[in-house]
C-alpha cells in the first residue's frame, strides 16, 4: 500500500499536487464569507433595533443571546444559499 501518489516515473509528485483544489476552494469561500459578513452586519443592526424596541430597556442576556443566534442563522443560510453552486464546483 502507498502512502503517496506516484507520478507515471515512479517519483512522487511536486510541490503543486498539494495546491490541487485551491483555486476552487477559494473560489467558494471568499464569496461565502463575504455574503455572510456584509448580511452579520445589515441584519444584526436591523434585528437589534426591532428587538430593542419591543423590549424597551430591559433587554436580558437570554434576548441578546437570542438575537445574536437568529443573526447567525439567517446571515449563514444567505450565505450557504447563495455559494451552493460553488460549493458543489469544489467538491
Amino acid at each position: 500500500m502507498q502512502a503517496f501518489k506516484t507520478t507515471e516515473s515512479g517519483k512522487p509528485p511536486g510541490y503543486r499536487y498539494w495546491w490541487t483544489g485551491f483555486g476552487a476552494q477559494l473560489s467558494r469561500n471568499v464569496p461565502y464569507s463575504g455574503i455572510r459578513w456584509l448580511t452579520l452586519s445589515q441584519a444584526s443592526l436591523q434585528i437589534r433595533k426591532t428587538l430593542l424596541g419591543l423590549v424597551g430597556d430591559e433587554a436580558t442576556v437570554a434576548i441578546i443571546l437570542g438575537a445574536n443566534f437568529i443573526v447567525g442563522f439567517i446571515a449563514g443560510t444567505v450565505a450557504a444559499a447563495a455559494t451552493c453552486p460553488l460549493d458543489v464546483a469544489k467538491t
